[in-house]
């Protein structure tokens, strides 16, 4: 399963995602793809505010198992 289908199945069943994004793991809620896909937008948790990622530069994603409480309008 590709990276971007990972990211949209976990984000229409509201789980969180590990992505390894320029070979940093992050844990993310996913949000939304913009961009004809090229940016993907989601909460980071490391960060703690919301991301925008370019889809190229993240090398995996992974289903964390834990779901979340949306803060904004997911759009999966």
């Amino acid at each position: 399963m590709s990276v971007i289908q990972i990211i949209k199945d976990c984000g229409a069943k509201r789980e969180m995602v590990y992505i390894t994004y320029e070979g940093q793991e992050r844990l993310v809620e996913p949000y939304s793809f913009r961009d004809g896909g090229t940016r993907f937008f989601g909460w980071c948790r490391m960060r703690d505010e919301i991301r925008g990622f370019t889809t190229v530069k993240i090398s995996s994603a992974r289903p964390s198992g834990n779901t979340y409480s949306p803060r904004f309008a997911v759009e999966f």
